[in-house]
């Protein structure tokens, strides 16, 4: 299945691209991220990432759909 993925603030810099589209045999959103985090030294575990499906936030366990949009947003800071 085809899942376009969105990298936000620190991840969008580890990875050094804002968005890629990336082949996988299906899983959840967390077996996702770990996977691209290894692949990709992304630095930080899941459990400091929000995510979301399809513009919906969702848990790491939330089951990946072909065509999904899957966006991986660190923590963050502003002012």
């Amino acid at each position: 299945m085809n899942i376009t993925v969105l990298y936000f603030a620190q991840l969008k810099q580890n990875r050094g691209l804002a968005e890629e589209s990336v082949e996988t045999d299906g899983g959840t959103v967390g077996g996702l991220y770990q996977s691209l985090a290894e692949q990709h030294s992304l630095g930080l575990p899941i459990e400091q990432i929000r995510t979301a499906r399809n513009e919906v936030f969702c848990r790491p366990e939330t089951p990946l759909e072909d065509g999904d949009i899957i966006a991986f947003m660190p923590p963050m800071s502003g002012g």
